[in-house]
């Protein structure tokens, strides 16, 4: 695994975009890698958002129904993107903006 140099004991904080099926499984991974935490969630049905939520111990103040929305309220190092792949370039634009 690689080391990212000079954060020290900083936690990096992201966020998922689509809770989609296979969403769960990259949830899982980022709890176990290490100085790492999904910290907000967005998806199109934010019920299914908040569903994954409550299992993953996100605070519904941090779950979207847009992720256009998560990225106006929230501070983060990085995004997951598990949407659907005609709507990644827009998303990878926004986060990246």
């Amino acid at each position: 695994m690689p080391v990212i140099q000079g954060l020290g004991d900083a936690l990096l904080r992201g966020a998922t975009f689509g809770i989609g099926n296979v969403s769960v499984y990259q949830m899982r991974a980022w709890q176990v890698i290490p100085g790492e935490r999904i910290a907000a969630l967005a998806n199109r049905t934010r019920a299914r958002a908040e569903t994954m939520g409550q299992e993953f111990g996100i605070p519904p103040a941090h779950v979207y129904g847009d992720y256009r929305e998560l990225l106006s309220h929230e501070t983060l190092d990085f995004v997951d993107i598990a949407t659907a792949p005609h709507v990644h370039r827009e998303q990878v634009l926004a986060a990246a903006a």
